[in-house]
């Protein structure tokens, strides 16, 4: 080959150089646009995926929030929130007594407090006021009959924290004594509308 040969291919080399060089650029460009168009898919189902599960959280936090509205309407509707309805608890205890046959009995109703909670307070504290009741009767029977009257209560969760139940000695009773002493324990539970340490007042 000839010099003057290598001149005439000069052109044609320089012209198929820069072709390789031309496809080899736009082969690198095009898998780097491919790249990032992987990557915008995955940042886009990313950002897909986080605005569906907040979407989602958001639709259970509105059903949680309006079930705990309908649920503190019914409680708000029976008198369980705000100011203790004492009075008709005395009536409810009579009422109890009657239907069990209980002939006297004595109570004492202490002072409403709050029932410590893990959270902060607020405007609603949960509270407890804690009754004893006293009384002689025949049987533990009539005190089964006596509790679950008491239990039909709506203005207050009532728990029984402790029943005791001794039996006379013979030397102190009389024809007329009923065998049982009895001694229980009772939580009147409610929600006071004030933060918790108002609650005491």
């Amino acid at each position: 080959m000839e010099a003057r040969d290598l001149v005439r291919l000069r052109t044609p080399l320089f012209v198929l150089a820069l072709s390789l060089l031309l496809a080899l650029g736009a082969g690198w460009h095009a898998t780097v646009r491919r790249q990032k168009a992987v990557e915008d898919e995955r940042t886009a189902s990313g950002g897909f995926n986080a605005a569906h599960s907040r979407y989602e959280a958001a639709r259970r936090d509105e059903a949680l929030m309006r079930l705990t509205i309908r649920r503190f309407r019914v409680l708000e509707a029976q008198h369980m929130i705000g100011d203790e309805s004492r009075l008709g608890w005395i009536e409810r205890l009579r009422a109890a007594r009657e239907a069990a046959g209980w002939g006297q009995l004595d109570y004492e109703l202490r002072p409403r407090l709050p029932i410590p909670m893990p959270t902060a307070p607020g405007r609603y504290a949960l509270t407890a006021s804690r009754m004893l009741v006293t009384g002689d009767m025949l049987h533990a029977q009539r005190l089964i009959t006596f509790l679950d009257r008491l239990t039909l209560e709506s203005s207050a969760l009532v728990i029984v924290r402790s029943c005791d139940i001794k039996r006379h000695s013979e030397a102190e009773m009389t024809d007329h004594d009923a065998p049982l002493q009895v001694r229980c324990e009772l939580d009147w539970i409610t929600v006071a509308d004030k933060p918790t340490d108002e609650a005491t007042r």
